[in-house]
């Protein structure tokens, strides 16, 4: 089947297209027609099944009615009355010749396409979304449904490829004029069939839904490439038009990472809107008692810490009484994460000599010994991203030369971190 094509680019990154397909030269050898084309004896039955399928919204009828659809798709030895010359035969798809077999001038067709195009079951999906479908589409079926059809494709090779989670940034770059900043959207894990990974190429994934706290607040398109010359720009995306429901309040220094200006709070985008999330986190109060177990954990892990005394910094031996808990979360099965951080007037500083502001975070369940998450990490989000049933817990974190994200999953037990430097 031969089709032309004229891709128009809009204003923003994608394209679309509009199509007419074209009866085909017969091949040299074919004297006969309608020998093997099953049009007189399908469309009968495909239109049975439509009538069923629209009227009754009968499954066995609407699964009738796919697979005829699909088995009168190719060419066969297909030909209408106007499809031969004295000079030359063309051949056409067999469901071409179902068209006005309800009274002059019907437009089956056009009806089978509307009604292909509503439903739900993946066969139909399927179907729709094929090539083998849009090489049939012609003239006003094409202008209707040759984008939509497209645009199925693309999601279903979504599915296929299985979860993605990005990110919107607030990306600040300072320059000197000042602050510039510009919206990107950055693909940073991925889930297909196997554990969470971080993104290591270029992603097609383009539109996404905005969640908070796993509930769906808008969508985000996105396209291009920014330079991949920086390696600032490892997975980030242009981002489209922003709904009114992100980037509220005022920029702070945050999540300011290395760039070190004022910007907003990433927010956490999915390629497939997730299932709600059932086991329950939410934020409480903390009122969870800093433990001999949990303060030596912390211990173990924190240990490049310094305080300023008369001789001179000097490493920092503190003690159980120098931090408090900052935040807490907590599970319907009364699992918890608490955010640490060292009490103001503590003295506590960082290799570097600055205060020591970070969240230390510890992850405390009944009958399990006390786990260590993380340094400097700030939470961004949770949800069951990947609708299996169990939450996923999204931070952010920055430290020398380096910012980005680290995902949870599997009752903290497993992790992933996706980062990027700046040179």
């Amino acid at each position: 089947m031969k089709a032309s094509h004229v891709k128009v680019l809009s204003t923003s990154v994608f394209l679309f297209s509009v199509v007419t397909a074209h009866a085909e030269k017969a091949p040299a050898g074919m004297k006969e027609f309608n020998k093997t084309c099953p049009a007189k004896e399908l469309c009968p039955r495909i239109e049975l099944a439509y009538q069923k399928c629209t009227k009754q919204n009968s499954a066995p009828y609407c699964q009738d009615f796919v697979k005829l659809f699909r088995e009168l798709l190719p060419l066969y030895d297909c030909q209408r009355p106007f499809d031969h010359s004295g000079v030359e035969n063309h051949i056409v798809p067999a469901v071409w010749l179902c068209d006005g077999r309800r009274g002059a001038h019907s437009q089956e067709f056009e009806s089978y396409a509307g009604l292909l195009s509503g439903l739900k079951s993946r066969d139909a999906k399927k179907l729709f979304a094929s090539e083998e479908f849009r090489d049939v589409l012609d003239g006003a079926v094409a202008e209707d449904y040759f984008d939509r059809s497209l645009q199925a494709e693309r999601e279903m090779r979504g599915e296929a490829k299985g979860q993605a989670l990005a990110f919107l940034e607030d990306r600040c770059e300072n320059t000197a004029k000042g602050y510039s900043y510009a919206p990107i959207v950055r693909v940073s894990f991925l889930k297909q069939g196997g554990p969470w990974v971080p993104v290591s190429e270029f992603q097609e994934f383009n539109k996404w839904t905005v969640l908070e706290r796993g509930r769906s607040v808008g969508q985000v398109e996105s396209g291009g490439m920014e330079k991949s010359d920086r390696y600032m720009n490892i997975g980030a995306q242009r981002a489209g038009d922003l709904p009114a429901t992100v980037f509220n309040g005022k920029r702070d220094l945050q999540f300011s990472g290395w760039a070190g200006c004022p910007v907003h709070k990433p927010v956490a985008l999915v390629a497939s809107a997730p299932k709600a999330d059932k086991e329950g986190w939410k934020k409480v109060t903390p009122d969870i008692k800093l433990t001999d177990g949990i303060f030596s954990v912390i211990k173990e892990n924190v240990r490049e810490l310094f305080r300023e005394t008369a001789d001179g910094n000097e490493r920092f031996d503190y003690k159980i009484s120098d931090l408090y808990a900052a935040e807490q979360y907590s599970s319907n099965a009364k699992r918890i994460i608490v955010a640490f951080r060292f009490k103001p007037d503590s003295g506590a500083q960082d290799i570097v000599g600055e205060s020591s502001e970070a969240f230390y975070w510890v992850s405390v369940s009944s009958g399990s010994a006390p786990k260590f998450l993380g340094a400097g990490l700030q939470l961004i989000d949770f949800a069951d991203y990947d609708s299996d049933g169990a939450t996923e817990f999204l931070f952010w974190l920055s430290g020398y030369n380096l910012d980005g994200y680290k995902i949870f999953w599997n009752g903290f037990l497993a992790s992933e971190t996706f980062s990027w430097k700046y040179h």
